[in-house]
């Protein structure tokens, strides 16, 4: 039945289903399948210039092809033949007598090339199937152009809204950080306490039931609302007078409503109801899934609290929380997660800067996926997204806490010596909530010390919260005073070499938001301008020296020889320094940015050479259903998997681009904290260490934007080994040689500006020397008698 459906659909697919992934007729991928092949491949028309020599030379080779099929048919009748008289079954016990005879002529009926295009119906099912794959490959691509047009980049990712969701983010952190204190500790009571085990009472049968939980109610219009429960979710639980139990360490009420007004009055934006429900329920799910995120960041720290692994920081003092960073990473999880609620309206503006960036996404539109390696720069634009006004208000709590003002030290809830009972003061207790209404743990079997011990640890996650001030600072060190000194030449030098470090210094603290590759970009340019800007400098001192000296030399002895002899020698010294700074620069000025383009590139070429032999192997599909076997499929299923692999192929592409631009941000943060704690603590601060630490930064930086973007043919290359076909392998050649031609332009650049400033400093110390010699030689007498070679002596002898 398997070969039945894949030989069916080899003959039938182009008319049966055809336009189910058709690409637009302006796809840049397609007219350059139409400039290879011609104008069309039987019905398929790809554009481009006509080639009917190509097709004639392609129906001489499918008739080849069939012949050769004719040869394998015969030799299968005679075979089959023989083998039923000497083995008594219909064409032997080898071969089946149904798939084939089925196969044959389905091979057959395959190869067999059109009168019209000189092209078989196997190679047009081939191309057809090519087509469809860039027909999905653009539908992905759109979306992905569809969502920077909203604010959104698959690249990138969305700016957090901060000001919208912050203040509402830092609220909630200690109500959730409570809710989870709450819960964790009743699931240790109840495992732990004897009392409820002996009992069987509520906490022992109830506290795997006791979780996070939500229950949404029925819509009502264009809102969608429920309530996000910390309790009991018991389903053989039906009593509603013990409904209490759910909301037992609190409850969030939760609501999204999407209105026309956050689309704005342009008509084209106009949503029906059933699309304002749809957007809803999104404000509605997001508002929860923020929740369970943060509940998420803070359970280890509840965790921690409750078996006494996390000690809280002292009552007095400014003492950090250890570890920090939890009410951080819980308020950034909610701003991140509800900045992801984006109006999805053409949101760009107005003026020059938006009407070019609207022209570059419709021409991306219009040429296709093949086009997007060379719009990285496009996905990682700074821009500007709307959210959904109802996204801004954050849920409203329920809790049975008291809520503390962590602003105030110590919070007004925290007391040093609180008894639940209310007796007297107990101070071995410790810490604990002052006036917290625990009525609701009252109503459950828990003793007078789990109530302490619930108070306790509550307040710890008050108080931890309000000393957890988690930040991250760290700079490079360099001494200003080596930029301080009194010879003009090396003192622009150690200017020049205090910025690099300190711009160096910069890029590895990083810049929130910025697109590291521009990043480097940048410092690569401001490598460039300074080198050059120094080689300047040193070059108009050199002419003012050699300006100065050279007529002092001629009556001076040799006193101005070697004074220029000075200078050049510095010169050979830095000028080959400042080369090398200058090539480092322009690597990543230059070549870097270039890097995403040049591989996806490469990966469409690949993917061009895989349709070529694809188109010109697909007859052999075919005589691979004539020759006989044993299985069902015969000598399909290799070809079937690599057809697989050319149908995905454009649509892995750009999911391997995008996810590379997300891979290359994040592996570049985890370099520059690295490399950053690494140069801090060697804090090799002389002269020339910085250069080393560029060398360093560059070089591997280079080799991981390398590595990062090969992401984009390595996803297409490997992902069909997890059904078991072959893994390909993309010829990158072509970006290696680049690199390598890059490098030896660039230092062949500034290997050439250094010369030519040798040569000049040369030429001066040269004829300054001219100039003493035949001071000397007069002095001497009438100079070097003829016929007699060797240097002058001191006393201008020979």
């Amino acid at each position: 039945m398997k070969s039945l459906l894949y030989i069916f659909l080899l003959l039938l697919s182009p008319e049966v289903f055809a336009g189910l992934f058709d690409p637009p007729p302006t796809d840049q991928s397609v007219r350059m399948l139409g400039m290879i092949f011609g104008s069309n491949i039987g019905n398929i028309y790809l554009g481009g210039a006509p080639n009917p020599i190509m097709s004639q030379i392609m129906e001489k080779f499918n008739f080849i092809i069939v012949t050769v099929g004719t040869v394998i048919v015969a030799y299968v009748g005679i075979m089959s033949t023989i083998n039923t008289a000497q083995e008594g079954s219909a064409m032997g016990k080898k071969w089946s007598a149904v798939w084939v005879p089925m196969r044959s002529i389905a091979g057959m009926a395959l190869m067999i090339p059109s009168p019209a295009s000189g092209y078989s119906m196997i190679q047009i099912t081939v191309m057809w199937i090519i087509l469809q794959g860039i027909g999905a490959a653009d539908q992905i691509w759109l979306i992905a152009l569809n969502g920077l047009k909203s604010g959104a980049s698959a690249m990138a990712g969305i700016p957090p809204n901060t000001a919208d969701f912050e203040a509402a983010g830092k609220a909630l952190v200690p109500e959730v950080l409570d809710a989870a204190i709450c819960m964790e500790a009743l699931n240790e009571f109840g495992k732990k306490g004897t009392d409820h085990i002996n009992n069987q009472d509520f906490l022992y049968k109830k506290g795997s039931y006791i979780k996070h939980f939500s229950k949404t109610d029925p819509i009502s219009g264009n809102t969608v609302s429920g309530k996000t429960y910390f309790g009991v979710d018991d389903p053989s639980q039906n009593d509603p007078t013990l409904d209490w139990q759910k909301s037992i360490c609190g409850s969030y009420s939760v609501s999204g409503t999407a209105t026309q007004n956050d689309y704005g009055s342009d008509p084209a934006n106009v949503k029906i109801d059933a699309e304002l429900q749809k957007a809803s329920e999104l404000i509605y799910s997001t508002k929860q899934l923020a929740l369970s995120a943060m509940l998420t960041v803070l359970k280890p720290l509840a965790e921690g609290i409750v078996d006494r692994s996390v000690k809280p920081p002292a009552a007095s003092g400014n003492t950090p929380s250890d570890p920090a960073g939890y009410k951080k990473a819980a308020g950034d999880a909610y701003v991140a997660i509800m900045s992801g609620l984006i109006v999805p309206v053409d949101n760009l503006g107005s003026g020059s800067a938006s009407t070019d960036f609207r022209a570059a996404l419709k021409t991306a539109e219009q040429k296709g996926w093949i086009v997007a390696g060379s719009y990285y720069f496009v996905f990682n634009k700074t821009l500007q997204s709307k959210v959904y006004e109802n996204a801004k208000s954050a849920p409203s709590k329920n809790s049975p806490f008291p809520i503390c003002d962590a602003t105030i030290s110590p919070a007004p809830c925290i007391t040093e010596s609180y008894n639940p009972d209310n007796s007297k003061p107990d101070p071995e207790r410790g810490i604990g909530l002052d006036k917290a209404d625990l009525t609701s743990f009252r109503k459950i079997p828990v003793t007078n010390d789990e109530l302490r011990s619930l108070s306790q640890f509550l307040a710890y996650g008050n108080r931890f919260l309000l000393n957890d001030s988690y930040q991250y600072q760290s700079s490079l060190g360099f001494s200003s005073s080596m930029a301080q000194n009194s010879n003009a030449a090396m003192g622009a030098f150690m200017d020049t070499s205090y910025a690099m470090v300190k711009s160096l210094s910069a890029l590895l603290e990083g810049t929130p938001g910025a697109d590291p590759l521009m990043m480097h970009a940048w410092f690569g340019r401001d490598m460039m301008i300074l080198a050059e800007a120094l080689w300047i400098t040193l070059m108009a001192l050199t002419l003012i020296m050699a300006a100065a000296l050279w007529p002092a030399s001629l009556f001076t002895g040799g006193g101005g020889a070697l004074m220029i002899g000075f200078v050049t020698t510095v010169l050979g010294m830095l000028l080959p320094l400042l080369a090398f700074i200058w090539s480092m620069g322009a690597m990543l000025a230059v070549y870097a940015p270039l890097i995403p383009f040049m591989i996806f590139t490469t990966a469409a070429i690949g993917w061009l050479l895989t349709v070529i032999e694809a188109v010109v192997a697909a007859p052999l599909i075919a005589l691979g259903l004539v020759t006989p076997s044993g299985d069902e499929l015969g000598k399909l299923e290799t070809a079937l998997m690599i057809l697989a692999n050319i149908f995905l192929r454009p649509m892995l592409m750009i999911f391997g681009f995008l996810l590379a631009g997300r891979l290359f941000a994040a592996v570049v943060s985890l370099v520059d904290l690295g490399m950053l704690e690494i140069f801090k603590t060697i804090n090799v601060n002389t002269m020339f260490a910085w250069v080393v630490m560029l060398a360093a930064y560059v070089s591997f930086i280079i080799s991981c934007t390398n590595t990062c973007f090969s992401l984009i043919y390595a996803l297409p290359d490997k992902i069909l080994r997890w059904l078991g076909g072959p893994a390909e392998s993309t010829d990158t050649s072509a970006v290696q040689q680049t690199k390598g031609m890059t490098q030896s332009a660039a230092s062949g650049t500034s290997s050439g500006g250094s010369a030519i400033a040798g040569a000049g400093a040369k030429g001066v110390g040269s004829k300054a020397k001219d100039n003493l010699e035949k001071s000397r030689n007069k002095e001497g007498g009438g100079g070097r008698p003829e016929g007699v070679e060797g240097p002058l002596n001191k006393n201008g002898g020979f």
